[in-house]
């Protein structure tokens, strides 16, 4: 049945497939009792169309699923023009951890973007939003980061998507002084950048050391540091109720 499905659609759309192959071989060993010209051209056309029909039964589930694809393909053209990537290097199918990064939380968000909408949530079930149930399944009520700026600010936004939609409760807290990752996050405006709508609080009192040793630590990364900041933590708070 397979073998004759492949014939079918072969003739339909004008094509020619190997008769080396496994249903190739099957189609010779078939002869004339298989389709003939006319039935074969009907059925492949049928075929076809059920083909093409097949990519809306779950549109939500081919929109999320290939955005990885969408992403390969929108490096390439970038990498051909000269922007954001390097021409050379890299082969196609590579993928560094933090391009990674990027691809999660296209995913997120645009799953996000969907669950927060009411109507969506209560028709979960339904075969046309149950491609969403896995991603649902990993909210949770509240997000802490503790030690944040050793993420990147894509790392950060990941975990910020993982709370659930009607509540985004997220914080964060860390000191930039003490990043020691090089891909962290650098600044306040790196953190804006690519989380929306948070609270930054500042603290400028220490309470794990002494005055004298604060007062040193400050001089030290005055020192060898551009970064100025008055704060010793920062606590990044996304909440909605």
């Amino acid at each position: 049945m397979q073998a004759v499905r492949t014939q079918a659609r072969v003739v339909a759309s004008k094509r020619t497939f190997s008769t080396t192959s496994r249903n190739g071989r099957i189609i010779e060993w078939l002869a004339d009792r298989g389709l003939n010209d006319a039935d074969g051209t009907e059925v492949g056309v049928n075929l076809l169309i059920q083909t093409s029909l097949r990519r809306f039964l779950s549109p939500v589930k081919r929109y999320i699923d290939g955005i990885p694809k969408r992403y390969r393909t929108f490096r390439r053209e970038r990498q051909e023009a000269g922007t954001w990537y390097y021409r050379e290097g890299f082969e196609a199918h590579e993928l560094h951890p933090l391009e990674l990064d990027i691809v999660l939380l296209a995913i997120l968000r645009t799953a996000g973007d969907l669950l927060s909408r009411p109507d969506i949530l209560r028709d979960i079930e339904s075969p046309a939003w149950s491609s969403l149930r896995p991603i649902l399944g990993h909210y949770r009520n509240q997000v802490l980061v503790d030690e944040a700026t050793d993420f990147s600010p894509i790392q950060l936004a990941c975990m910020a998507a993982l709370t659930h939609p009607k509540l985004r409760s997220f914080f964060a807290c860390g000191d930039f002084n003490q990043r020691l990752t090089t891909w962290g996050a650098r600044s306040v405006d790196e953190l804006k950048w690519a989380l929306e709508d948070f609270n930054v609080k500042e603290i400028s009192v220490s309470y794990r050391q002494s005055k004298q040793l604060n007062e040193l630590a400050r001089s030290i990364i005055s020192t060898v540091s551009s970064h100025k900041s008055t704060s010793t933590y920062l606590n990044i708070r996304t909440a909605r109720a």
